[in-house]
């Protein structure tokens, strides 16, 4: 992702989104072999209600901050790096937070991957940057 943003911030920081995006299918398919939410809930593709029911378990109750934090980060971002400006004031602005975001992602993917490497003991993908 990050070599993507060195040449493209929009879509360095699309990529991360996917990458978050990814890790919490990833996460969300394994507490639902567990049986820790309902099956096939991560299967659907939805995140907002794979982090609902994530949210939701017992077995994340330790985990709550950081499937709170990660949710934010993609509601706050995922447009953004998405979407192409219409004007030169929404591209500035747009490049000024892909930066932000960035950085931000990286924080959030990290603490998400880190709550549940511990809160869970279940072994969630090595991402690299």
């Amino acid at each position: 992702s990050f070599e993507t943003y060195k040449r493209d911030a929009g879509a360095g920081l699309a990529n991360l989104t996917e990458v978050a995006e990814s890790i919490i299918l990833d996460v969300g398919n394994k507490l639902s072999r567990n049986g820790d939410i309902p099956r096939g809930i991560s299967k659907r593709g939805n995140l907002h209600a794979l982090t609902d029911s994530m949210y939701a378990s017992n077995a994340c109750i330790n985990c709550k901050p950081a499937i709170g934090g990660i949710m934010s980060y993609i509601s706050t971002y995922r447009n953004t790096a998405h979407h192409t400006p219409k004007n030169r004031k929404q591209a500035h602005r747009k490049y000024k937070e892909c930066k932000h975001g960035f950085i931000d992602g990286i924080k959030q993917i990290n603490r998400f991957r880190d709550a549940f490497k511990n809160g869970l003991r279940i072994s969630v993908g090595i991402v690299n940057f």
